[in-house]
């Protein structure tokens, strides 16, 4: 699927067209066909191997440049939910490519950070590349940040369930959410080395003298340095949040094996006693019922009270016992 964003620079009024061939574009590609890719490259002039770097799950954040064009490949957090709601947190490339007058995003799949860009979450400008293109890694900061809120609310969520587990489910579950800071981080990190690359090499300040003109490749106002130092601000953000959940989880995944281990243990404890205390009637019976002469030896309702009573006290000795030595 192909989408093609043009804002008209009088109203500042975005809207969808279906001519490629406009100036000032942005065109949004998710998981498209060869066939689309073939008819984006031929309609803008875009590398073809620029096109489908982004759809390679295993492409890393990374930037090229060729002739008058540049990629600028980042992880983007996504999360998928199965059929009992629970969310499984991962990392896939996005593409973003610079043309000398359009802007082109390629993904595997729809996302959080593109859909809200489309909406108008912030408000886009088509004909400003380096605002759009700062906009999508501020809003890929942002993003990372309300997953890692997210991990930490199903975190505390666990904590508490975990205090009465006697089973693998839980511990799976945190697994989940330990694999999923694990790409968070791993990802968080390549994009900072990225971000830090564009500023350090591509980024051209009004301010800078033409001597720079030849050697970068976007012009940045002052209100996209703050931008982009926004976009610095929050990804270290991100990553400082990632390590300190990684590590809690990390331990909350040692804590609750124990706990695991020791409810379980509990439960064997409770169900020992139990069942010493169910063997007593057992074994007076058993004895009572011996084929040899006993006292008591009548048929008499009193006698069978008396075995009764005697056991039931047996018993309470028992409970008492056990209860004194906390193995009941």
């Amino acid at each position: 699927m192909m989408k093609a964003y043009f804002t008209n620079q009088e109203t500042s009024q975005t809207t969808q067209v279906s001519d490629f061939s406009l100036k000032n574009l942005w065109i949004h590609c998710v998981h498209p066909s060869y066939e689309e890719l073939k008819r984006c490259s031929e309609a803008t002039g875009a590398n073809m191997d620029f096109l489908r770097a982004a759809l390679d799950m295993e492409e890393g954040s990374r930037i090229e440049i060729e002739h008058d064009q540049m990629i600028i490949i980042i992880d983007i957090p996504v999360y998928d939910e199965n059929v009992k709601n629970e969310r499984f947190f991962d990392t896939i490339p996005l593409g973003i490519i610079l043309l000398k007058e359009k802007l082109i995003t390629v993904c595997l799949q729809e996302n959080s950070i593109t859909s809200e860009l489309e909406n108008g979450k912030p408000k886009v400008h088509t004909f400003k590349r380096t605002r759009l293109l700062l906009q999508i890694l501020y809003k890929t900061s942002q993003m990372y940040i309300r997953y890692l809120r997210q991990i930490d609310q199903q975190t505390d969520e666990l904590e508490i369930a975990m205090h009465r587990a006697t089973h693998n489910k839980k511990l799976t579950q945190l697994l989940n959410l330990q694999k999923g800071i694990t790409y968070f981080s791993t990802s968080l990190r390549s994009n900072e080395a990225t971000v830090n690359r564009l500023r350090s090499t591509q980024f051209k300040s009004i301010h800078e003298p033409e001597l720079l003109e030849g050697k970068r490749f976007l012009k940045m106002y002052e209100e996209d340095e703050e931008l982009l130092e926004d976009v610095q601000t929050e990804n270290k953000q991100a990553i400082e949040m990632a390590g300190i959940y990684g590590r809690i989880l990390e331990s909350m995944g040692h804590i609750f094996s124990s706990m695991i281990s020791n409810n379980l243990n509990i439960v064997m404890k409770f169900l020992t006693s139990v069942t010493l205390i169910a063997s007593i009637p057992t074994l007076i019976a058993s004895i009572l019922g011996m084929n040899v002469t006993f006292p008591f030896d009548t048929i008499s309702v009193t006698a069978f009270w008396g075995v009764m009573g005697t056991t039931l006290l047996i018993i309470l000795i028992f409970v008492v016992i056990l209860r004194k030595k906390n193995l009941l």
